[in-house]
């Protein structure tokens, strides 16, 4: 959804079967950022936005700013996956709550 983000539980380690062009099947193992991708494109897939699988829906928020994202990187930047440093470095506008 367009300007808004929140924190959707997703597994950490997931295997998946699909089907390419040709229609052969293959089978694949993801884990961390790569399996949290592939269950939110699969969501999609499945006509599912990621606020129906929200727990928390007071954790919705606008994407002026990653917030708890962007503390938790400036904060511990070893415990947070490396995809998702490079999306808090990359974020239109950083400076203003990054200070870099």
């Amino acid at each position: 959804i367009p300007g808004l983000h929140g924190k959707v539980p997703r597994y950490m380690q997931i295997s998946i079967r699909y089907q390419d062009l040709e229609g052969r099947t293959h089978e694949h193992d993801a884990y961390s950022s790569w399996a949290t991708l592939l269950q939110h494109e699969c969501d999609h897939l499945d006509g599912i936005l990621y606020p129906m699988r929200m727990t928390d829906l007071s954790l919705l928020a606008y994407n002026d700013e990653p917030g708890p994202l962007a503390r938790e990187v400036a904060s511990n930047p070893a415990g947070v996956d490396p995809l998702f440093i490079d999306l808090v470095e990359r974020w239109p506008g950083r400076s203003r709550w990054f200070g870099k």
